[in-house]
């Protein structure tokens, strides 16, 4: 009797896929990779105090911070308790806008926070000159008249009390 030869088995196939890209190496303390997250907003500088719609009389001074926070609380409460009143608005100025043959003079004032409302200014020409002087960027006091509210807020018959 011959030994039967035993059948030797043939090596497991191993599929050799095309590798296109390396695999990641995975470092042992590697965090996962997380979307990026937007960086929050600095912190803004003092925090705002929005005045109640019944204190604000003429002569009331407000930020475009307040008065945005004002029209976000309650935009037809705000229009009625400033409809007609003088007050002062202090911001930062956007733009300056003179058109003396037009009769087109304004500012458009910001916030310092990221308000969604601007305050378009309307002065007259007295005040070209005055104007003029101000810069992009720049903190300015203005006297105003509320006149309503549009894509900004509005007021007319602007003075400028003061800028630094």
């Amino acid at each position: 009797g011959a030994k039967p030869t035993p059948e030797i088995a043939p090596p497991p196939r191993t599929e050799q896929l095309p590798r296109s890209q390396p695999e990641p190496v995975l470092l042992p303390n590697a965090e996962p990779a997380t979307p990026a997250r937007p960086e929050p907003p600095p912190a803004p500088p003092e925090p705002l105090t929005v005045p109640s719609l019944n204190s604000i009389t003429n002569g009331t001074q407000l930020s475009i911070d307040q008065i945005d926070a004002l029209f976000h609380a309650d935009i037809t409460g705000a229009n009625a308790t400033l409809k007609d009143k003088v007050i002062i608005v202090k911001g930062l100025v956007n733009k300056v806008f003179i058109r003396d043959h037009l009769e087109i003079r304004y500012l458009i004032l910001t916030g310092a926070r990221r308000s969604t409302w601007s305050a378009r200014c309307t002065f007259e020409k007295e005040a070209s000159s005055d104007m003029g002087r101000l810069s992009e960027g720049q903190a300015v006091a203005l006297r105003g008249k509320y006149d309503g509210y549009g894509k900004n807020i509005i007021f007319k018959e602007c003075t400028l009390l003061a800028s630094n």
